[in-house]
């Protein structure tokens, strides 16, 4: 019979455990993967960065390293690893689907925060590459509004291509039954019944030669895909040019598009409205919606009045100890804790966290409080604040402070949503790149920003900044290209 020590410490061989890479932080537990690759690991990080793995894994009987089986593949552990260190994130926007559908899943099953957000964005952005993936994604974590957005697009689909998609004892695939049967209903009233009557042709009839061909064009295009119910008006302005000729059938088809798509789109809503069971949420969360050294105000005689809790914003549903407070430029007070600090950014030095009395320190920094709400929001074991619908001053104000405090659960998400403004905010989005060095992104604004003046791009930037006299070179070399083409 063989030794158990001498098993466990062939389990432990250093050969046999990937290390991570750039990290000195000790290995107390390993994770091994579905593959049977075993990944080294740190008991503080899954615990910090990760509300799914339970403190008991963590504990260990003997002096053995503990090894953990989870059932991800080792491509997506070692890229949920990469998201529970204080670095720079994984590029999630060059991942395969098929492996970022598995990481999406695995981010939400550990709920690891500083993945789920970006996972949700690349996610959306499948919806017509990938639909029932992504419904099968959005139903099963309760993304209501991406479910809605991504239903319609898995209308052509069988059932049997939506049950093989979902697990065994789901109910979605029966429900989505439903949700198309409505679509169903629409198609055969389309198909039955006739077009609203138009205005008579000449003799008294009501269509012309011209109206049949158009007619079966229309429902053809309609019974090729049920998408295009959907967007009846479309279709039937796609086929407009077989009746272009006759007013009087031109205007009975741009009638029937009109009253055809509202009924539809009417039957879209009911469906979804009807149908609410399609989201089932498997756990209940919240939802939220170069760098200048921070200074420490270290309180003296005056410091009851500087750390009087009416005066200071608690940060709401946390329990930890508030050791720290972060006071905003415009003079707000935040708690705050050194830990998080510590562990989701790299941009507050240890020496802050540090008191010399008995007071708890006051540390300033330049911005202002509805960024440090944000921030602040991004460096606490939760879901992330909600940031795609904020104003483009306060999402770039909020990008900069990622990258200026190095809070890698935030800097991602951030450049995700500052690239998405290009096309209205070329100059901010521009700014924001050049000053830290996304060249792919400033080459994907600056086109944008080639119908403004010198004048308009010199006061966004800082006064000794070189990027506006950069800007007028290449304006210039675009300008003689143009005459060189003769446009």
């Amino acid at each position: 019979m063989s030794d158990p020590s001498s098993e466990a410490e062939d389990r432990n061989e250093v050969s046999s455990v990937r290390p991570c890479p750039d990290c000195s932080l000790p290995v107390d537990v390993i994770l091994e993967s579905k593959d049977g690759v075993r990944f080294a690991a740190h008991s503080k990080n899954l615990e910090n960065y990760s509300e799914g793995f339970p403190p008991a894994i963590f504990v260990s009987s003997s002096e053995v390293t503990p090894i953990v089986q989870i059932e991800e593949h080792s491509e997506t552990v070692q890229l949920l690893l990469g998201f529970m260190h204080l670095k720079r994130q994984p590029q999630v926007a060059k991942l395969s689907f098929a492996v970022l559908d598995a990481l999406a899943n695995a981010a939400e099953k550990y709920f690891i925060h500083s993945a789920i957000q970006l996972c949700q964005v690349f996610m959306a952005k499948n919806v017509e590459q990938h639909p029932i993936e992504v419904l099968h994604y959005a139903a099963k974590h309760s993304y209501k509004s991406l479910a809605n957005r991504v239903a319609f697009l898995t209308l052509d689909y069988t059932f049997e291509d939506m049950k093989a998609k979902f697990e065994p004892d789901s109910r979605i695939p029966y429900l989505w039954l439903a949700y198309k049967e409505r679509w169903m209903v629409a198609l055969r009233s389309l198909l039955t019944s006739q077009p609203p009557a138009g205005n008579l042709h000449k003799g008294g009839v009501q269509s012309c030669d011209l109206w049949w061909p158009f007619y079966v064009a229309v429902l053809h295009d309609v019974g090729s895909s049920l998408v295009h119910l959907r967007d009846f008006e479309t279709t039937v302005s796609r086929n407009l040019a077989e009746i272009e000729a006759c007013w009087q059938c031109s205007q009975r088809a741009i009638r029937w598009g009109n009253t055809t798509a509202a009924k539809c789109e009417g039957t879209w809503y009911s469906a979804l409205e009807n149908h609410s069971e399609l989201i089932t949420r498997h756990h209940d969360s919240a939802s939220f919606e170069s760098t200048l050294t921070p200074s420490i105000i270290m309180a003296d005689s005056s410091s009851d009045a500087e750390n009087e809790v009416s005066s200071i914003r608690p940060c709401p549903d946390c329990n930890l100890p508030v050791d720290i407070i972060l006071k905003s430029g415009d003079g707000i007070k935040f708690s705050a804790h050194s830990k998080n600090l510590e562990n989701y950014s790299e941009g507050f030095p240890p020496a802050i966290f540090t008191s010399s009395s008995g007071v708890t320190p006051i540390v300033q920094i330049e911005e202002q409080s509805d960024i440090v709400e944000l921030l602040l929001g991004f460096m606490h074991l939760k879901p992330q604040p909600e940031i795609s619908n904020l104003p483009i001053t306060v999402l770039e104000a909020l990008a900069n402070a990622a990258e200026k405090y190095f809070i890698h659960s935030a800097i991602p998400i951030c450049k995700v949503y500052m690239t998405k403004e290009s096309l209205e905010y070329p100059i901010e989005v521009l700014r924001y790149a050049a000053k830290h060095n996304y060249k792919s992104l400033a080459d994907e604004a600056a086109p944008h920003t080639l119908d403004y003046t010198f004048e308009d791009v010199k006061p966004k930037f800082e006064p000794e900044s070189r990027i506006p006299y950069l800007w007028v070179l290449r304006l210039s070399e675009v300008n003689l290209i143009m005459k060189i083409v003769g446009v």
